[in-house]
């Protein structure tokens, strides 16, 4: 079936994709929109929804750079999918019963991480849409220096490594990707994270280099873009959960007009999902707020698996770390708090090198997680399906996308409705 241009768009999901894309259709389409979430409005309570998707679980600080995500498979990453977290691995599933689709998703991730001809294109397409999602914010900012105004003004990330191997490493690949906006290689402590300073005499820290991106508060941004809209004459629905597809079909509930499904918890479209043997499932992400010790701008530190990168982003007097990936398959939220619990503790222990001294971090800091509703290659999964006579725009997998991809994802979402 044939779609003449939107005259009007009911979006499902108020997260960072819903949002921005809900801000983009009424800037450059000019018709009445309207936005459905199962939560709660993020105004009206303070905390952490953690059953409400992932711009509202984990903690506030979101990092965008060119290499931000990553395609979740290579070679390096098969084990990890079958390791639990104790053993460096993401598998929080290890210890229970897997169900068909995630045995699926699990077979999936390793064929994918042996096929380099995959691998590389996958590859290929997150990072330049992490490319264009830089630029989809930068002139976000320019349009609306307020509304979209990042923590800090200097555009750029500090990446810090522990080795000369992976400092090597991942300078030369951020080269290849972004040239001429990677740079300050050294060996040294760089300037202005004098709270490491022992860690790089004692060598648990080695060497850095600065890489283009930036740091945001999402929370903030959200509530903004909210407020924004609503004083723009867009609607917002709050506790009303949307199903496309399964008992309950709550499609007809909707005003007349196109749908963007940006919504990434799956259980409102796990039929067409199933049918069209897509996988999306939970991948695992650890947050802990602990106090600033110095700190003014935004860095990262390549740790070990599970752990991966550190995300540290200073708000004030709060250091918030983020980090960790374990997958949760198509768990619930109740019995994930239970198996993320592995992760947590890695998370924690590798988080523990680089700051306190390498003791233990107290159960007084705040600890969270969110839940990145994911494809097994980590790629972003934009279609148009026609469901009852409607067209539907489905954004599949952008949580592995995340907040870098998010801006971009909108204007794919315009360009779809445009046609």
């Amino acid at each position: 079936m044939t779609h003449n241009m939107s005259d009007s768009v009911n979006i499902v999901g108020s997260g960072i994709v819903g949002l921005i894309s809900a801000y983009k259709v009424h800037q450059k389409l000019r018709i009445p929109v309207r936005v459905y979430d199962a939560g709660p409005d993020p105004r009206a309570q303070r905390n952490h929804f953690h059953s409400f998707g992932a711009s509202y679980s984990g903690l506030d600080a979101r990092h965008i750079s060119i290499t931000e995500t990553g395609p979740w498979t290579d070679a390096s990453r098969e084990e990890l999918i079958e390791r639990s977290p104790a053993e460096g691995g993401w598998n929080c599933l290890a210890s229970v019963t897997k169900n068909q689709y995630e045995a699926a998703w699990q077979q999936e991730f390793k064929s994918i991480a042996r096929d380099a001809d995959r691998h590389a294109t996958n590859s290929q397409q997150v990072f330049a849409a992490n490319k264009e999602g830089l630029m989809a914010w930068a002139e976000l900012h320019r349009r609306k220096p307020k509304l979209f105004a990042p923590i800090f003004d200097t555009n750029y990330l500090t990446i810090i490594c522990t080795n000369e191997a992976d400092l090597v490493d991942e300078y030369e690949g951020e080269k290849r990707l972004d040239e001429g906006r990677v740079k300050n290689l050294q060996h040294t402590m760089p300037v202005g994270y004098e709270p490491l300073d022992q860690k790089f005499r004692d060598g648990i820290l080695h060497g850095s280099f600065t890489v283009a991106g930036n740091a945001y508060n999402i929370r903030k941004l959200c509530v903004n873009v909210i407020d924004y809209l609503e004083e723009h004459g867009v609607e917002f629905h709050w506790r009303n959960p949307i199903s496309l597809v399964d008992g309950g079909d709550r499609v007809t509930e909707l005003p007349p007009g196109d749908i963007v499904w940006a919504s990434g918890v799956s259980g409102g479209m796990s039929s067409f999902l199933a049918d069209k043997k897509i996988l999306l499932q939970g991948v695992l992400g650890c947050w802990v707020d602990i106090p600033n010790q110095g700190f003014s701008h935004p860095f990262k530190i390549y740790g070990k698996e599970p752990t991966n990168f550190i995300n540290a982003t200073p708000i004030g007097n709060r250091l918030l770390l983020s980090g960790g990936y374990g997958w949760v398959g198509t768990r619930a939220h109740a019995e994930v708090t239970k198996l993320a619990k592995p992760t947590m503790q890695a998370f924690l222990h590798e988080v523990s090198k680089f700051f306190f001294d390498g003791r233990a971090l107290s159960d007084k800091y705040p600890l969270a997680t969110c839940i990145r509703p994911s494809l097994p290659s980590g790629v972003t999964q934009i279609e148009e399906i026609t469901y009852q006579d409607r067209r539907v725009v489905t954004c599949i997998g952008h949580s592995a996308g995340g907040f870098t991809q998010s801006a971009h994802v909108a204007d794919v979402v315009v360009e779809k409705l445009s046609s």
